[in-house]
């Protein structure tokens, strides 16, 4: 059984710098802090490759025991490790870079095969929307997704991610809670 654990945002990013900038960037939003308060962690996963599924779970356990309860960004960097926490955990939000690790169009199927097809994907990339695959264009434009362009204007993009975690740890608070 999956655990909720509506205080994580679980951001799928195998760039670093991308992932610590927009993450600490988020923590002095106001609508971010409102919600999140201003005591949040950030934590990532250092492994880059494929390793064995005993060192991913091992991985992932170590980052949900450093996290606790308290409101936190878990940082991955790879499909496996994404998949590996997916298996355990559904965050409050899902944040994902829409090629690498784990491409916009796997998370997409990988939630709608797990019982999750209109989880709050927060699809995060430098492709315009228009260069997306229209699976995956259909998918942010049905559901209740949100797809956000690194290209965009700094602090829109800000904005519309603190707003877009915000909307999705409460629906999935209300969709998915027990």
């Amino acid at each position: 059984m999956t655990e909720l654990r509506l205080n994580t945002i679980l951001w799928i990013e195998d760039e670093e710098i991308v992932f610590e900038c927009a993450a600490e960037g988020l923590l002095y939003n106001e609508i971010f802090e409102k919600a999140y308060g201003s005591d949040i962690a950030i934590i990532s996963s250092d492994i880059m490759g494929q390793v064995s599924d005993d060192d991913a779970v091992s991985e992932i356990e170590r980052l949900v025991k450093e996290a606790g309860d308290k409101p936190v960004f878990i940082g991955v960097k790879t499909a496996q490790m994404a998949r590996t926490y997916l298996e355990r955990y559904l965050p409050g939000a899902i944040i994902s870079d829409s090629n690498f690790p784990l491409n916009g169009v796997e998370v997409i199927k990988w939630l709608q095969k797990h019982g999750l097809p209109d989880y709050p994907l927060l699809g995060f990339s430098a492709h315009q929307f228009e260069g997306l695959p229209k699976e995956t264009q259909q998918f942010f434009s049905q559901t209740s997704a949100r797809y956000i362009c690194k290209q965009d204007d700094p602090t829109e993009i800000e904005e519309r991610l603190a707003t877009g975690i915000v909307f999705s740890r409460r629906y999935v608070e209300i969709a998915y809670q027990d």
